[in-house]
């Protein structure tokens, strides 16, 4: 006759111990895990807020620079181009001194996928949105707010009239001042 070995298990779950210890691991790589995906989190705000900062410069510089060409550096209030499409994909922005105004049918219309009809936010404290940012205007001025930042107000690109030059066509720079805050971000 041959013998059968009966192997019996020992153990049919986890001790105490080792639930304790997985847990305390677990916990251990949550709070170094954590702060570093928060920290991402904001990184990803700031780094759109850059962005942002950086599409609205391009599109000042692309507008004024044909602007110049087209001889409507001088003139205070004019429409850029008529019957031709700009960087925003629409037919006219509103320009103030050869550079995009601080209207949503300005500065905002220069942005691609603003899109908007000329007059459209024209002096009004009305608020759009632009992808995650919320455009709004203040006097002579114009501010992007990251809308699901921690604090929007901190969190932002302000693009604003030159407070040094009063008139255009004095000779002097009447390029807007861009303004990034990323604190609240």
């Amino acid at each position: 006759m041959k013998r059968v070995a009966i192997i019996r298990a020992r153990h049919k779950g986890f001790t105490l111990i080792e639930l304790l210890i997985t847990i305390v691991v677990l916990g251990v790589l949550v709070a170094i895990a954590l702060p570093k995906y928060l920290n991402m989190v904001s990184d990803a705000r700031k780094n759109a807020v850059l962005a942002l900062a950086g599409a609205v410069r391009s599109a000042d510089k692309i507008i004024s620079g044909a602007a110049i060409v087209k001889g409507l550096d001088s003139a205070q209030l004019s429409s850029y181009p008529t019957g031709s499409t700009n960087p925003g994909g629409t037919d006219s922005v509103r320009l103030w001194c050869g550079h995009p105004d601080t209207q949503w049918d300005g500065i905002g219309n220069a942005l691609q996928g603003a899109n908007v009809t000329w007059g459209t936010g024209y002096n009004t404290g009305n608020s759009y949105a632009f992808g995650n940012f919320t455009f709004s205007r203040g006097s002579n001025q114009v501010t992007w707010q990251y809308t699901s930042a921690p604090t929007p107000s901190q969190c932002k690109v302000d693009y604003a009239y030159n407070p040094g030059v009063p008139l255009c066509g004095t000779g002097t720079s009447f390029a807007p001042v861009i303004t990034v805050t990323t604190s609240g971000c």
